[in-house]
């Protein structure tokens, strides 16, 4: 609170302004705060109040993020060659669910899919203790 509070104060008297695309001190100390709460909220949600389970698919993602950024990096933006293997096994009206959503949704669909098979392979590699690490 006390770094959201400095870095409002530096906006507010005008002494150092808030502009984040240049990243000034005030925008730092302020953004700074929002994710310390952002960490403590967490940690009580998590540790304190022991609710593990809910977040189990991030601690997948968490342990092997070198694999998703690996897996990002070989497949291309937005994931071409994995949408065109999801697209070629499960049919070619898959990013539309069989016509079910909209074509205009299809990329929110094709990316969800595809984050939800980088996921799989995570969770593949969680399963039998493979962490990849630096």
């Amino acid at each position: 609170l006390c770094c959201l509070g400095l870095g409002a104060a530096l906006d507010a008297t005008g002494y150092c302004p808030m502009i984040k695309r240049i990243w000034t001190p005030s925008w730092t100390i302020f953004s700074a705060g929002w994710a310390l709460l952002a960490l403590g909220g967490f940690y009580g949600f998590v540790d304190l109040l022991g609710f593990r389970r809910l977040v189990w698919p991030l601690a997948v993602a968490g342990m092997n993020p070198l694999v998703l950024y690996c897996i990002s990096q070989a497949i291309g933006w937005p994931g071409d060659i994995l949408a065109q293997i999801l697209a070629k096994y499960l049919g070619s009206n898959v990013f539309t669910l069989y016509r079910v959503v909209d074509a205009r949704y299809s990329p929110i669909v094709q990316m969800t899919m595809i984050v939800a098979a980088e996921w799989l392979i995570c969770a593949w590699l969680y399963r039998r203790r493979i962490f990849v690490r630096l």
